[in-house]
């Protein structure tokens, strides 16, 4: 035994055997009884770390024992569905009796990691235990139901909005704004490699011809003179060249016939006054004359 030992191997105790320290804990049963399979030899950490898996009667076998069509636990485990979801879907500590202990693969989760999923997790990976999404796809809230907006700008591929509020995460796809990209940009400037407007609106590179403002949302006054190119008004809707006939100011929102326009409003409000006047001087005389006419009598 202690020539064994002091080799570097393994003495099993029953038989009196010597065997190689690799040997112990490989699956194959080597020393009687089984000593070299079992505890304290053959324990669930030095299993683990041959990377193979426990069976029930925590036996170790090799990993690509499972699912193989070969019985290998006593208990006929490892030929098992669960089996088969340890084999190919655990990343690391498996054990038939208990599970996978590491993390599943992406795309799957549950004990034995035998279950898929949702497709709506963002690159199909979950929660281990509960199947929660990490992350949502095109969609959000804690079990992903509620879509976000169509003009989220797209991640990875998929449209992306913050898990709880559903606002969009990054920024608008063009010609859209807001903090869930529902609103439209309206006569601003841009093309198809800049975005025309923040996402409160506002325009970037001005406004097409014909509008003003912040957010373009303001027509010029249509008695603005355009120029050469077509545009009539400033960003803060002065007329560029002037007014047309008729009309004068910054906005050329005033009428250059005040003088005309003035004189008829004193036309109209002086001939009913006068009118009035007539009509009571006419009653007075009226009235004498009958008054005259009744002291004749």
């Amino acid at each position: 035994m202690d020539k064994c030992l002091q080799a570097g191997n393994y003495y099993c105790n029953i038989s009196g055997k010597c065997i190689y320290q690799s040997s112990v804990c490989d699956g194959v049963t080597d020393c009687k009884e089984r000593e070299d399979e079992s505890p304290p030899a053959c324990t669930e950490d030095e299993c683990f770390r041959r990377d193979r898996t426990l069976c029930g009667d925590f036996r170790c076998i090799p990993t690509s024992s499972l699912c193989d069509r070969k019985v290998n636990c006593p208990g006929g485990e490892d030929e098992r569905f669960i089996a088969c979801c340890l084999k190919h879907q655990c990343e690391s500590n498996r054990s038939l009796l208990f599970g996978c202990l590491g993390e599943c693969k992406p795309g799957q989760f549950g004990e034995y990691c035998e279950k898929t999923c949702s497709e709506k997790c963002l690159n199909r990976i979950c929660d281990k235990s509960s199947g929660i999404c990490k992350n949502c796809t095109r969609t959000y809230l804690e079990n992903c139901s509620q879509e976000c907006g169509e003009e989220c700008r797209e991640r990875n591929g998929f449209s992306q909005c913050d898990r709880q509020s559903g606002k969009c995460l990054n920024c608008c796809t063009l010609n859209h704004y807001g903090h869930y990209c529902n609103n439209t940009c309206k006569n601003c400037k841009g093309n198809s490699s800049n975005i025309p407007c923040d996402i409160n609106g506002v325009c970037q590179f001005g406004c097409e011809n014909d509008y003003w403002d912040k957010r373009c949302n303001s027509k010029c006054n249509a008695n603005c003179q355009g120029d050469e190119h077509g545009k009539r008004c400033t960003s803060t809707g002065e007329c560029i060249n002037g007014c047309t006939r008729g009309w004068s100011g910054n906005l050329c929102g005033e009428s250059t016939d005040k003088e005309n326009v003035s004189s008829l409003k004193t036309t109209v409000i002086v001939i009913p006054v006068i009118a009035t006047v007539v009509v009571v001087v006419v009653g007075i005389i009226c009235y004498f004359w009958g008054r005259k006419r009744f002291n004749r009598h």
